[in-house]
């Protein structure tokens, strides 16, 4: 994202900071899940821009045989009626809907996955779910797109797919469903993200050290 701005704000005006989050609702703590279907979860909003469709052609495109996958979507599907209709048109058996969480049941809806996707189209800045699920150590299929690939490491806490590609995404998936291993590893790979209060004590030390650069305006008198 800071790269969006090269040239236009100067070099020495140009911070970049994570997010911080809040560990409570996402809490560590659960056991890995072995054996069954393959669990794979979408959370946020239920809109175009986020790309369920693509998890959905994905899943589509799988080989049959081979261990059962199911994807789990947590979100809202009636807000944008529409495209909650499409999505539950393309979804098979394996595709449940839940609805949308409170903030105290994202860890364990999390926990309960074996991979979350983060199927996005459009630049994200940085989607919360993919801390979220590193908190409770669940490792994530991500969008190469906008900030995703800077906190998803491919290959050590997750794997990268091609932004609306459903043929890399299914690529991607056919390798978590054959090797168990992999999965392991990704989930092992996982690391906690930065408390929030670190994130407010970083940007008060910002603010702070703009306001004592700020040149002083005298006042203008009675």
């Amino acid at each position: 994202m800071a790269e969006q701005f090269r040239g236009t704000v100067a070099p020495e005006r140009l911070h970049s900071l994570t997010y911080g989050i809040d560990p409570a609702p996402t809490a560590a703590g659960g056991a890995p899940r072995d054996g069954g279907a393959l669990r794979l979860g979408y959370l946020g909003q239920v809109v175009p821009h986020k790309g369920i469709h693509t998890i959905l052609a994905a899943l589509r495109r799988l080989p049959p045989e081979g261990r059962p996958v199911e994807l789990h979507v947590f979100g809202d599907a009636d807000a944008q009626e529409s495209y909650g209709r499409l999505l539950r048109r393309e979804a098979n058996a394996s595709v449940f809907f839940h609805g949308k969480l409170e903030n105290t049941q994202i860890g364990p809806a999390l926990q309960s996955l074996d991979a979350l996707v983060v199927s996005s189209v459009w630049y994200e800045v940085g989607p919360m779910t993919v801390m979220e699920a590193h908190a409770v150590g669940t490792p994530v299929l991500a969008s190469a797109i906008g900030n995703i690939p800077f906190i998803v490491r491919d290959e050590v806490d997750g794997l990268h797919f091609q932004p609306g590609d459903a043929d890399d995404l299914a690529r991607q998936i056919a390798r978590l469903r054959g090797d168990p291993e992999l999965l392991a590893r990704l989930r092992a790979g996982t690391r906690l993200p930065k408390p929030v209060d670190t994130e407010l004590s970083e940007l008060f030390q910002l603010y702070t050290q703009a306001v004592q650069a700020a040149p002083v305006v005298p006042s203008a008198g009675p």
